[in-house]
């Protein structure tokens, strides 16, 4: 059990501790991330990174089917959260995410608004899959096997710099980025996008899933107007979108 500092700056606790780990990292099966599970109410569990191994989806809806909670299987391994210092080290792992709100990333998110049933939920959810990882005798049959962890790019080092207020849909299985919701008084609504909307591009490049989102926006730099284009109501729209810096 481990709790990770600096996830928001370039997830500075994980890659720390899987760079001077002390138990070694080739030995470790798995990893189950738990961050943002706070505000689960009458959604699901998403659990993100699902395909890092092929026994993830069979063990969370076990999950499910026992605790009687809710989760939504995401199979894409997004740069999400400190799941991902594992995975670059060949880490089977999953992130668990009670999905975003109109809090999100902001100073609203305040400890009375914690769905404590919830977060019991969670744990129980959580509970089932810690389980059978400790009494497996065998690894996981990982899908990262001789993978290596891409160089990043010169304007991914150090993290995004900017944020644009788009809350994406993590469970949307179609081609871009669906917008779940837009943060009040942020750049995204001051564009005019708009919950249901469809990102397919962003500033001249095509945007097919969140991943690719992810790397568009870390190329950008805060307080210069990009296009961002979206797919509303069946037809294909281009506006302007100011980032602010993060």
């Amino acid at each position: 059990f481990v709790a990770f500092t600096g996830e928001e700056a370039d997830r500075l606790g994980s890659q720390r501790y899987v760079e001077r780990p002390p138990f070694p990292v080739d030995k470790v099966i798995g990893m189950i991330n738990l961050d943002a599970v706070g505000r689960l109410g009458n959604g699901k569990i998403s659990v993100l990174a699902a395909g890092t191994a092929d026994e993830w989806q069979h063990i969370f809806r076990g999950a499910s089917y026992v605790t009687g909670v809710e989760s939504r299987i995401i199979m894409e391994s997004l740069p999400s959260s400190d799941q991902k210092s594992f995975i670059d080290r060949q880490v089977p792992a999953v992130h668990l995410f009670t999905e975003p709100h109109s809090d999100y990333h902001r100073p609203g998110d305040t400890a009375d608004k914690v769905d404590l049933a919830g977060l019991v939920k969670v744990a129980g959810f959580a509970m089932e899959a810690v389980s059978y990882l400790a009494g497996r005798p065998n690894a996981l049959t990982s899908t990262l096997a001789g993978a290596t962890a891409p160089a990043p790019s010169p304007a991914a080092v150090g993290g995004r710099r900017v944020s644009l207020g788009t809350v994406p849909d993590f469970g949307f299985a179609g081609s871009g980025v669906r917008i779940a919701g837009v943060t009040p008084g942020s750049p995204a609504q001051s564009a005019g996008l708009k919950e249901g909307d469809i990102i397919v591009g962003l500033d001249g490049q095509p945007v097919t899933s969140l991943k690719e989102y992810s790397d568009r926006l870390r190329a950008l730099a805060p307080g210069k107007a990009v296009a961002i284009t979206i797919m509303r109501e069946g037809k294909e729209l281009s506006l302007q979108v100011t980032p602010l810096a993060r």
